[in-house]
């Protein structure tokens, strides 16, 4: 981290600082809720955290059918940041972990919940 939340979310977009990847980012969400980073009673108390979230119904809780469960974590910037990362369970299957990061142009534009909501009904019709 370079920088202090909240300043950390005013870089302009592609700006290498307070930085990470998709990919990184579930990598980690996938060791701590699903896998063997933390012990299996922390693990629990981490997922019933992110489980009763109350920010993001917008995003990817809004894009997932309404059988599946869902514990995560939103981000929200300047220039329409808008993130969520979430592991889903979905019924009778083994558990995903969903990262998406997205910015838009402008600094005061907006988030678009919308955006990540299409983007995960994308990824969970590509799966069905």
């Amino acid at each position: 981290m370079d920088n202090y939340d909240p300043e950390l979310n005013r870089n302009r977009p592609h700006d290498p600082r307070d930085t990470t990847t998709p990919r990184a980012i579930a990598a980690d969400y996938r060791e701590l809720t699903v896998g063997d980073a933390l012990a299996a009673d922390r693990r629990a108390l981490f997922e019933d955290w992110l489980r009763r979230n109350t920010t993001g119904a917008g995003r990817i809780r809004a894009g997932l059918p309404r059988s599946w469960t869902v514990a995560n974590k939103t981000g929200t910037g300047d220039y329409g940041r808008a993130n969520d990362i979430a592991v889903v369970r979905p019924p009778h299957t083994a558990p995903l972990v969903l990262a998406l990061m997205s910015h838009r142009v402008g600094y005061s534009t907006p988030p678009s919940d919308a955006l990540l909501a299409a983007a995960t009904r994308h990824v969970v019709n590509t799966l069905a």
